[in-house]
Formats: structure tokens, C-alpha cells, sequence
């Protein structure tokens, strides 16, 4: 077990991935993710792979919020910069589903799929050319960080979108919870 100045020497990162491992981990009935090999790298990637509907449904099961949105799209139709501006951090809990190059050079083989989410701290605005962003991932706060306006519209897949606000829908639930 590493000592608690070892994780906070690792920006949290250590702790951020044990538990949204277990929390993925608990969904993954059929591939069994293990610590990667340069072998297996790729295959193991494509068992980490968290689905939308997967996390919304965690975040239904915690019943802190009365309402939970899945606003992404995975292959076609992007939302886009423009379903980004709507976006309202701090009232509600979002967690965008971006592709990791839209935030650091990523050349891996999964560098065109939608294989990260973040959760935005500040409403998304343009600036000319560039969208500053402000999102929490990794165990750190970060941003504003410059986008492209560009780089934005081809590697925004939407939004998981947590609110207070009650809903007929989410009252009772269509599944057992995995816990």
C-alpha cells in the first residue's frame, strides 16, 4: 500500500484511478481488464472503455441527483462548440466525453475515439478562435486551457449532465444496482 505523501506527490492520480477502476471494473462482465503489457496495451485500452450510459447509471445509483442526462453522441452527429456553451457548470454536475487529444498530444490508437471524460469547472466560452476550458481530471483541476475552435468540434462527444432536479424518469430505476 503506497503512503498517503506518495499519492499526493502523484497529483491524486493513483486514487483517481483505483476508483473509477473498480467503478468500470463492476460493468465489464465479458473483458477483464489487467495492467497493461507493451504487448497488450491496445487490447487492454479497449477494456477500459467506459460507455455513456454506464456512467450515467452510476451516477443515478449514488441518489444524489434527481436527474441525470446522457447528451452524448459516440460515432455521428457531434453536438459540437455550440451544445458545449450550454453547458452550466456549477449548477449541475458535467462530465464531457472528449477525445483525449483535445487536451494533450495523444498519437495512440485510440487518439480518434472518444476516450476520456473530464468534468468542467467553468462554462465554456469562445474567444475568436479558441474555446477555453477548465475541467477537473486526473485528480487536478486544470485550465483554463486554450482549444481550438477546431480541434473542439471534432473531439467534443457530449456531456453526462447531473442535476438536482426531479425527474419522473430516474425515480425508480430499470436495473439492479452492480454494487
Amino acid at each position: 500500500m503506497k503512503s498517503a505523501q506518495h499519492v499526493a506527490a502523484n497529483d491524486g492520480r493513483i486514487v483517481d484511478w483505483l476508483v473509477l477502476s473498480a467503478l468500470r471494473s463492476s460493468t465489464n462482465r465479458y473483458l477483464h481488464f489487467v495492467e497493461p503489457t507493451p504487448a497488450t496495451a491496445t487490447r487492454e485500452g479497449a477494456f477500459g472503455v467506459t460507455m455513456p450510459n454506464d456512467v450515467q447509471r452510476w451516477l443515478q445509483y449514488t441518489n444524489r441527483y434527481g436527474l441525470v442526462r446522457n447528451e452524448t453522441q459516440l460515432l455521428t452527429g457531434l453536438p459540437g462548440l455550440k451544445h458545449a456553451l450550454t453547458l452550466k457548470p456549477g449548477t449541475h454536475d458535467v462530465i464531457m466525453l472528449v477525445k483525449l487529444r483535445m487536451l494533450q498530444h495523444d498519437t495512440s490508437p485510440f487518439a480518434n475515439v472518444p476516450n476520456h471524460y473530464v468534468v468542467l469547472k467553468e462554462p465554456v466560452i469562445v474567444h475568436g478562435e479558441y474555446a477555453p476550458l477548465t475541467y477537473w481530471s486526473w485528480g487536478n483541476e486544470y485550465g483554463p486551457q486554450t482549444i481550438e475552435k477546431d480541434m473542439f468540434e471534432s473531439s467534443y462527444h457530449g456531456a453526462i449532465i447531473a442535476g438536482a432536479e426531479r425527474s419522473p424518469f430516474n425515480t425508480k430505476l430499470d436495473s439492479p444496482s452492480p454494487f
